[in-house]
């Protein structure tokens, strides 16, 4: 099997993937948004600590912002497993 044929299967996946995304609520569009966030979080982290405050080293604020976002997901789901778990028979 050749690279190209490889490369296109990917393609078709992450087309397949943003038409789900697009259509509807599910982990596509989920994955999507906290992605969205998490570069969100990343820019205004290495915005503030390179622009405004002049920091040396401002490239560790994204890492730190992306770490700081991915922990907070992982509380969410931690908890509703929690909650799913009490409230299950």
């Amino acid at each position: 099997m050749k690279w190209w044929h490889g490369l296109r299967y990917e393609a078709a996946a992450v087309r397949g993937s943003l038409r789900r995304a697009l259509a509807g609520p599910g982990p596509e569009r989920d994955m999507g948004v906290q992605a969205l966030k998490a570069a969100g979080a990343a820019l205004i982290a290495w915005a503030l600590a390179g622009w405004w405050w002049k920091a040396p080293m401002a490239l560790m604020a994204p890492w730190t912002a992306v770490a700081l976002v991915q922990s907070t997901v992982y509380r969410s789901v931690r908890a509703g497993v929690q909650q799913l778990v009490l409230v299950a028979p």
